[in-house]
């Protein structure tokens, strides 16, 4: 059973490959006046979909989420840490309840995508897993969600394997810097 918490772009093509494999999974979408619709056809797909509160009242997931979030076997984090939580807001808000589901016996495996802007310029040179990360400021809240994620394993007595990600450049479709580049030439074009 996969909980996947943030149904965008890159957690939707997890969910879809988990549910090729034979996976049960669930996931959560923000909550936004589309929600509705976005739910219904994730759950004609074959995901057990709940939304996540960010924005009015900061309750996080809905009830079925948390349901699904406490029976998973895996649990994966593809959401940005939020300015107002300044952390990963999966852990912020429900860290309890992905113990809970550890104690439980249920949760063997956490992963969390993260992102290589942790590394910051170094001047050309290559990096690698072993890098200093020098993303600055910008950069902490991630750090700080990758080792929130990391000290699962401690926090966990080891029960629960987990993994920190660091993806470059994924985008949606139309979300590249050289579409945004390419928007903004077409609106002076347009303006005159």
């Amino acid at each position: 059973r996969l909980f996947v918490f943030g149904l965008g772009y890159v957690g939707l093509r997890v969910a879809e490959q988990a549910l090729c494999h034979g996976y049960e999974v669930a996931g959560s979408i923000r909550v936004s006046a589309d929600a509705p619709g976005r739910l219904q056809a994730l759950e004609l797909a074959g995901v057990q979909a709940c939304t996540f509160d960010l924005d009015e009242s900061y309750s996080g997931l809905s009830a079925l989420g948390l349901e699904s979030l406490r029976r998973a076997t895996h649990v994966l984090a593809t959401v940005a840490p939020v300015a107002d939580l300044d952390r990963d807001p999966l852990l912020a808000l429900h860290g309890e309840d992905v113990l809970a589901a550890a104690a439980g016996g249920s949760l063997r495996w956490a992963g969390y995508l993260s992102t290589t802007s942790v590394y910051g310029d170094h001047d050309g040179a290559w990096v690698d897993e072993t890098s200093e990360a020098r993303g600055g400021p910008r950069a902490a809240p991630r750090l700080r969600a990758e080792e929130e994620w990391l000290a699962l394993d401690g926090r966990t007595g080891g029960q629960v394997r987990s993994r920190v990600f660091r993806l470059a450049g994924i985008y949606g479709p139309g979300r590249s810097a050289l579409n945004t580049v390419s928007k903004a030439a077409a609106t002076r074009a347009a303006t005159g």
